[in-house]
């Protein structure tokens, strides 16, 4: 059995637990049971992910702002220094949990045989990386559901704290255009478009299959070189090969 079977198979060796015998992961097992279910996300892919030893931990954080270099005179000293900006980032974990029970029957009739245990662990593994996502984006500790309010996530502090852009075409039904795209580059700061490469659009694939759906007549291909950007499919880790501006566009199934 392969490594990454065997960690697998400890997952669901839960029956030692209570004799000490086993069914917890050690750190290595546990690092790459998320390491596996990070690769079944699309947007934790792009995310740094900060594997924590204690229930709490400070990132520091520097901003420099903009346009701190001026004009100099040949032996005059102004006397301004430019002044980082220090701050930190406190994460506090939470505790989640996904148990799972195999009966006797199961385990001795089906059609995996022996490799049922690994099997449903992979599909466990695989289910939790999905709901991670899905509080990762819609987490809301005022919300009624079990998952969802174990924390706020990245719409919720986005809407509290961030720069928003309305979609210029929103009507009751929300769709994506071309204005959509245009206006949030317009909007971004100046420091994060000199790191063009670097930036991504998502959306939901529902939203987003109706974009592409709107673009099936079109016969204009110098408009679409803008849309598509080099003709594909998708590209990997949940992007498509629609390219606004040349900024590649991905999906997520949340």
């Amino acid at each position: 059995m392969s490594e990454n079977n065997d960690m697998l198979q400890k997952v669901v060796d839960t029956t030692l637990i209570g004799s000490g015998g086993g069914g917890i992961l050690n750190p290595e097992q546990a690092n790459r049971f998320i390491d596996y279910m990070v690769d079944q996300t699309v947007l934790t892919k792009e995310s740094r992910v900060i594997r924590m030893n204690a229930p709490t931990r400070e990132i520091d954080k520097i901003d420099l702002g903009i346009r701190k270099v001026r004009l100099a005179t040949e032996n005059v000293d102004d006397g301004v220094n430019a002044v980082p900006t220090f701050s930190k980032i406190t994460l506090q974990t939470v505790k989640l949990r996904l148990d799972w029970r195999l009966t006797t029957e199961a385990l001795e009739d089906n059609l995996a045989g022996d490799e049922l245990e690994d099997h449903v662990a992979r599909l466990m593994a695989t289910q939790m990386g999905n709901d991670l996502e899905d509080l990762y984006i819609n987490g809301d500790v005022t919300s009624g559901n079990a998952l969802i309010k174990a924390l706020d996530g990245w719409r919720k502090l986005a809407l509290n704290g961030a720069h928003v852009t309305s979609n210029p075409s929103q009507t009751a039904t929300y769709k994506l255009s071309k204005e959509s795209f245009n206006t949030a580059i317009k909007q971004m700061p100046n420091k994060y478009m000199q790191r063009r490469a670097d930036l991504r659009f998502y959306s939901g694939s529902n939203v987003l299959q109706d974009f592409l759906a709107g673009l099936t007549d079109r016969s204009t291909p110098l408009g679409d070189a803008v849309i598509f950007g080099t003709p594909g499919g998708s590209q990997g880790g949940g992007l498509t090969s629609v390219r606004p501006f040349g900024i590649p566009c991905g999906s997520t199934a949340v």
